[in-house]
């Protein structure tokens, strides 16, 4: 792992470790949006539960490798390109096209999976933003499928079959926990309104 990203990476846990205790400086963090996007309101009983800590970190640790990756894309790419890897040099733009494009839905689907996490460590996760956000989920995760697809037909391996039929298994899955969570929320709501 080049040093550079080694340091990214310590900074970032270093400042999320920050962030999740309330200091003085808290105010002026809920005033800076970008601070804002890593801070969340920690509930006390998830706060202390370690799983959950882990799993949160594990989430921003993906979001910020993943676009490490996808900005070094390229530079990868044409590294395996010098030794023709699986006949790469042949087929190299759309390849690259192809794996850019997936990758930017896979951040896309972390992000949403970082929205939905975070509703979970405030102790509200059946509300209408977990639905849009499975929606989304599902919706990128049929485009890497089809886009997996194309490249299928560019240059057939057995890894982007395997993707084709795992990212289509996850659609699905998040289209369904999409209508679990929407039926979850109208009984809260009408449980909430007859008391």
């Amino acid at each position: 792992m080049p040093p550079i990203l080694s340091l990214f990476i310590i900074f970032i846990s270093f400042f999320d470790i920050f962030l999740l205790t309330n200091d003085i400086l808290s105010v002026n963090i809920k005033k800076n949006k970008f601070l804002n996007i890593w801070r969340i309101n920690m509930n006390k009983k998830y706060s202390e539960n370690k799983l959950i800590v882990f799993t949160r970190y594990l989430i921003l640790f993906m979001l910020v490798s993943g676009v490490v990756v996808l900005i070094t894309l390229p530079f990868t790419l044409n590294m395996c390109k010098k030794y023709d890897y699986n006949g790469l040099s042949k087929h190299f733009y759309p390849i690259l096209i192809i794996i850019a494009f997936c990758g930017v839905m896979a951040l896309l689907i972390l992000w949403q999976l970082k929205k939905i996490f975070d509703t979970v460590i405030s102790n509200d996760c059946f509300v209408n933003e977990n639905v849009k956000s499975l929606n989304k989920m599902s919706i990128y995760s049929i485009l890497i499928s089809i886009a997996m697809f194309i490249r299928l037909l560019i240059k057939p391996t057995l890894a982007s079959a395997a993707m084709v039929l795992t990212f289509l298994i996850a659609s699905l899955f998040s289209r369904i926990l999409a209508t679990v969570f929407e039926s979850a929320i109208a009984y809260k709501t009408e449980n909430d309104f007859t008391i």
